[in-house]
């Protein structure tokens, strides 16, 4: 088979996007997590549940790891929800190990009326042997490299010096750390398959999104898609890497805007969430056309394997 770009792709381990969307029901909304075949557009169901956040699939594709909403952390086959079962009571946005054998969330609580105060924690997989990791308390994980090597950390620690989140990476003692990002505000940062790039969301002075790819030490650093439209209306928001390292998922949505020009969401308004595929080489970005399916909204890619 071939993908959107017209390249030879295997077709043994069928590869799917996994992304949690809202739908609208008659008198309410449906929060649902599907998987989508990325060279059809066709996807199924696997989560049909409001309270379901933050989902990471497993490295084997096999068990679906997600947050509830003030509920813990939960986990279940990929193919049934009804198997669910708690792993962890509180914390928020897990993440998998490069082996499927650990993963780490956290809890986060506010510290007077501005700060986020967080605690990372690693555990088995089934929430035993449960420990805090040495991540300083306004550093959040995004992300563990699939060699296992290293987390990537979004930051507000420069909110006093009037710069917004910064990402470091470092390893997963907490140590080795290293700056990659120095203006702007980043986050979402995603490993890539090879562990040795990062893929983020950055977002200027101007109040523009952009997405951008660098290697561990910041180099090399590209802008792979960024907003358009008049006062950048059709932003971008976040990405995934494809298995390969070659593509991108990207979700995109139109913002409303007031008649100031500011930018804005409106409950009811229809703001175009979808989902686009780009080859990273050639910045060929196609809009991935999704069989049926009319969403409220799209979050950010959970994972792509």
């Amino acid at each position: 088979s071939s993908d959107l770009f017209g390249q030879n792709v295997p077709t043994a381990a069928n590869p799917q996007i996994f992304v949690r969307v809202f739908l609208r029901k008659e008198k309410s909304f449906e929060g649902v997590i599907i998987a989508i075949d990325p060279n059809t557009g066709k996807w199924q169901r696997l989560i049909e549940d409001t309270q379901v956040f933050q989902a990471r699939v497993s490295p084997d594709r096999q068990t679906l790891l997600f947050d509830r909403d003030n509920d813990g952390i939960w986990k279940c086959p990929i193919n049934d929800y009804k198997k669910q079962v708690r792993v962890l009571y509180s914390g928020s946005a897990p993440i998998w190990s490069h082996d499927g054998a650990h993963l780490i969330s956290r809890d986060s609580k506010m510290d007077g009326a501005e700060n986020w105060k967080n605690s990372h924690w690693k555990s088995n997989s089934d929430g035993t042997a449960l420990v805090r990791l040495p991540i300083a308390e306004q550093d959040e994980i995004n992300d563990w490299s699939r060699d296992g090597k290293r987390f990537v950390v979004v930051s507000d620690r420069h909110s006093s010096d009037k710069v917004g989140y910064q990402l470091y990476i470092m390893n997963v003692e907490g140590k080795e750390e290293q700056r990659v990002t120095k203006d702007g505000l980043n986050v979402y940062a995603r490993f890539s398959p090879d562990s040795q790039h990062i893929v983020y969301t950055h977002l200027d002075s101007e109040g523009n999104n952009s997405i951008r790819t660098c290697r561990l030490d910041g180099s090399e650093q590209q802008v792979i898609r960024k907003s358009e439209g008049e006062n950048g209306r059709d932003t971008v928001d976040a990405a995934c890497w494809s298995p390969d390292g070659k593509q991108l998922v990207i979700s995109r949505f139109t913002w409303n805007v007031d008649e100031k020009g500011e930018k804005f969401r409106g409950a009811g308004s229809d703001h175009d969430f979808h989902l686009e595929i780009v080859d990273i080489e050639t910045k060929k970005a196609k809009r991935l056309h999704l069989e049926d399916l009319h969403p409220v909204e799209i979050s950010h890619p959970a994972d792509w394997r």
